[in-house]
């Protein structure tokens, strides 16, 4: 296709960005709750995790739509820290940079996409929702507790 681009390809490729990422951000989340320190954190991590990754099919599905296979899984590299409080904090940065891609994606889209803005706005609800949740969890969390 060389340099032009259609706006279903600009569309595509910024789902196919923010797919990549939801997906590294449920694999680093499952992978955190099966360090964390309590069952309760455990318990709510995964449930996080699961979320994110039904925020991926979503977007996943509208991909298929515009003719993109999207990835399976993630190949980006899971962030980690030396207790269960820094891999909370690392999670709520990841959580910020994803919510500003979606939020970037809904606006550029509102008027030009209408399905893909409902889209990115259904899973920018729906990892608000989530970020806050994992913010609850860094409030209880003690960072200085050794794992």
């Amino acid at each position: 296709m060389g340099w032009f681009k259609t706006d279903s390809d600009r569309v595509a490729d910024g789902l196919e960005a923010a797919h990549d990422e939801i997906l590294r951000l449920a694999r680093q989340i499952e992978y955190h709750s099966e360090l964390a320190p309590y069952p309760f954190m455990a318990e709510r991590l995964k449930r996080i995790s699961d979320d994110e990754e039904r925020n991926a099919r979503r977007i996943g599905e509208r991909l298929m739509a515009l003719g993109r296979q999207p990835l399976a899984s993630s190949a980006g590299a899971i962030r980690t820290g030396r207790n269960s409080w820094e891999r909370l904090i690392q999670d709520s940065d990841d959580y910020r940079a994803l919510l500003r891609r979606l939020s970037q994606l809904w606006v550029r889209w509102d008027d030009e996409s209408s399905e893909d803005a409902a889209v990115v706005r259904s899973v920018l609800d729906a990892s608000t929702r989530n970020r806050d949740d994992l913010n609850d969890l860094v409030a209880r969390s003690d960072p200085h507790a050794l794992d």
